[in-house]
């Protein structure tokens, strides 16, 4: 049947229409998609066409480093078959491309009619993962929240990816935080080793999908939630025959945490074979450490949690007759928390011995005591430092952990170094407690 000029003909593929020779007739641009990720070198691109599309169409698709496609790098071209013009629709895959930015833009062309350029699309190809900068490592002080920076050498989202320990944390846009924004307990861990030390992985992806996962152990610190304070609960010497000493403490200031009590015993018989125990208010104290013997002296330390307000009456019993001194000195450590950390002495009968040592552990958060008895003029020094001297028959001395006052800087192997002149029967303890 014959048409008139300028009339739409019906296209056998269903809804299409040719304008051939049709006046003013202009094709429509195109809208170009880009469908692929960053870190796809193979970028791909859905090409919409309108519904004027007819089969042996050619859609063109270019690209340039410049956004202005004043020098385009490659154009590629695609002969519309029925399919493609059926859906409306072509799929470009380009061949692999370098890292770098792309703009890309696609047009419709029919005979000599061309449509105007579709929209651009601007590609960057990534394939780069990032650097994680911040470190693996972190402290964390008990009952303080926890705030680790995460950080990268590019723009990049955080997510957990793992570890022992992932189910105690959580990650609050950039910083590491432990789960709801809690805090850890030192004294009760809770992590898969049960040595304060967390275990997780974070994953850095950036804008392109490209990911770094970095393994972060945090470590939880002690704080010294009852800062270290003691009180001389009292010296007392007993010059009595027999096989035991009573020494009565005077009564402790009452505390709401409690407090331990440090007791050093010595005496001196004839002989002695060691001591069979000590009480306190009629209950057995801990032995700290070993005891020291000699066949005439004997030494030994003991702890004791006390109530709160109470007098301690003590009673040290030795196996042998009493024939000299028996000296008892006390210390009340708040509070009763504190754990023995380490101890040390030495004994001796020998007349001409005029210095003995104990080497002890001091402890960052705690505090050591130092007894000497049984001696004159005595003269004490700690690893070098902090000379202290007494000419009393028994000399106890107390050093805080980093204070300022006969403080001893915290570490391993301190050495205590006792000086007498004259006297025999000479012993020297040290005992550490720490938090």
């Amino acid at each position: 049947m014959l048409m008139s000029p300028g009339t739409l003909i019906g296209y056998p593929s269903g809804n299409k229409f040719s304008a051939y020779g049709t006046p003013g007739f202009s094709l429509t641009a195109p809208v170009l998609t880009w469908t692929t990720a960053s870190n796809d070198t193979t970028p791909g691109f859905d090409v919409d066409l309108d519904p004027t599309v007819a089969v042996d169409d050619v859609i063109t698709l270019e690209y340039d480093n410049n956004s202005d496609f004043s020098s385009p790098t490659d154009t590629e071209t695609n002969v519309v078959d029925a399919g493609e013009a059926a859906a409306f629709l072509i799929n470009f895959v380009l061949g692999a491309l370098g890292e770098g930015t792309y703009y890309f833009r696609a047009k419709h062309s029919r005979g000599a009619s061309d449509s105007a350029w579709s929209n651009t699309e601007t590609v960057i190809i990534d394939t780069t993962a990032p650097t994680i900068t911040s470190g693996t490592t972190a402290n964390n002080a008990e009952n303080a929240v926890l705030a680790h920076a995460l950080t990268a050498n590019e723009s990049v989202t955080w997510a957990l990816n793992g570890g022992d320990d992932a189910a105690d944390f959580e990650i609050s846009g950039s910083t590491l935080r432990w789960a709801s924004n809690g805090t850890k307990d030192y004294e009760t861990p809770d992590d898969t080793g049960t040595n304060n030390v967390y275990n997780v992985t974070v994953r850095a992806t950036d804008t392109a999908g490209n990911t770094t996962d970095q393994n972060i152990a945090v470590t939880v610190t002690n704080v010294a939630e009852n800062p270290v304070t003691y009180e001389d609960a009292g010296i007392a010497i007993q010059a009595a025959n027999g096989t035991t000493s009573t020494f009565t403490a005077k009564a402790i200031g009452a505390t709401a945490t409690g407090r331990l009590l440090l007791i050093f015993v010595s005496a001196a018989g004839s002989p002695l074979s060691g001591q069979s125990g000590l009480t306190v208010n009629g209950n057995a104290a801990t032995l700290v450490g070993s005891e020291l013997n000699t066949t005439n002296i004997v030494g030994a330390c003991y702890k004791y949690a006390l109530d709160t307000g109470t007098t301690a009456d003590i009673v040290a019993s030795w196996n042998g007759t009493l024939v000299g001194r028996a000296v008892c000195a006390v210390f009340a450590i708040y509070d009763a928390n504190h754990t023995e950390t380490d101890t040390d002495g030495s004994i001796t009968d020998n007349f001409s011995a005029a210095t003995m040592t104990a080497t002890i552990d001091v402890p960052s958060n705690g505090i050591a005591f130092a007894f000497e008895a049984h001696g004159s003029d005595a003269a004490t020094t700690w690893s070098g430092t902090d000379t202290v001297a007494d000419t009393a028959t028994t000399h106890v001395e107390t050093f805080l952990s980093g204070s300022t006052a006969h403080n001893e800087t915290p570490g391993a192997g301190k050495v205590l170094t006792a000086t007498w002149t004259g006297d025999v029967r000479r012993l020297i303890l040290a005992a550490a407690f720490g938090i």
